[in-house]
């Protein structure tokens, strides 16, 4: 959902399997970094690495990995650009033109490698959930006893924490993810069966992504970044029917937060198809 820039046409390039390829794709530098000279480059290599060469006098290179959370690819560049001691103004400057192009920067990587990534990322949310659910039983057997004013006293002071975190951080994404956290609370409402649909608006680069990224780990959370009307009931007779909840979108959102990045093309389709 953010504006991207292209890529230059220039690059490094590479023989695999007898034939010549890229294995590097450079991004046109925006106007703010050419004007601050601080960078001379940022390459984008195949095998999911982001590669800037700086104009520190030494060309020194700052390397780090890619991940398909992409809260994780910038946290990696963070600590690579502090190791090579790169001023925080200028580490800002550089992550705000990769969010800028972050889905460019996916695209831009091998399918094998965008495979591999997402294999790893599934297992490690796997992981995050069930260190979760866990946390979450231990809270529940140690506050079981808890009084009313009590449970509201810590749940205000847990709220406080997380916007001061924020807001001391990240403060342009607190609306969103206040919104997203609402919605997903819905689920807790005892007897509630009314569905809740909420759409997040903002302007390009606004990281209104990177605020649904933050819930995909949550345990009751479903996220997909391509769907259509047939996805939810295919109908398709090509399997047994007992295996189309393993294939149909519906079952597998039930009782879920379904989370979804890209709502245009939904919007954009036939008056038919939308509703």
């Amino acid at each position: 959902m953010t504006d991207n820039n292209g890529s230059s046409e220039h690059s490094d390039k590479r023989f695999q399997d007898g034939k010549q390829r890229k294995a590097t794709v450079y991004l046109e530098l925006s106007d703010k970094l050419k004007d601050r000279a601080t960078v001379e480059k940022i390459g984008i290599y195949r095998r999911a690495n982001i590669v800037v060469t700086l104009n520190h006098g030494c060309k020194k290179t700052v390397i780090s990995s890619i991940s398909p959370l992409w809260t994780k690819t910038i946290s990696e560049f963070e600590k690579q650009a502090k190791r090579k001691n790169l001023s925080i103004e200028e580490t800002i400057e550089i992550t705000d033109f990769l969010d800028n192009n972050h889905e460019r920067i996916l695209e831009i990587l091998d399918a094998e490698s965008r495979d591999d990534l997402v294999d790893d990322n599934d297992l490690n949310r796997t992981k995050e959930k069930q260190r979760i659910l866990t946390e979450i039983e231990e809270s529940r057997t140690a506050n079981k006893n808890m009084i009313l004013e009590e449970w509201q006293e810590k749940l205000v002071g847990k709220y406080d924490h997380l916007q001061e975190t924020v807001n001391r951080n990240l403060p342009s994404i607190w609306p969103a993810l206040e919104f997203e956290l609402s919605i997903l609370k819905v689920l807790n409402i005892k007897d509630c069966t009314l569905p809740f649909a909420g759409i997040i608006l903002g302007v390009p680069s606004s990281l209104k992504t990177q605020c649904i990224e933050l819930l995909r780990s949550w345990p009751k959370t479903f996220y997909t970044d391509n769907f259509s009307a047939k996805s939810f009931v295919s109908h398709t007779t090509a399997v047994p029917k007992e295996m189309l909840t393993e294939i149909d979108l519906l079952p597998k959102i039930k009782n879920k937060c379904f989370l979804t990045p890209e709502l245009a093309p939904t919007f954009a389709a036939k008056d038919d198809d939308l509703i």
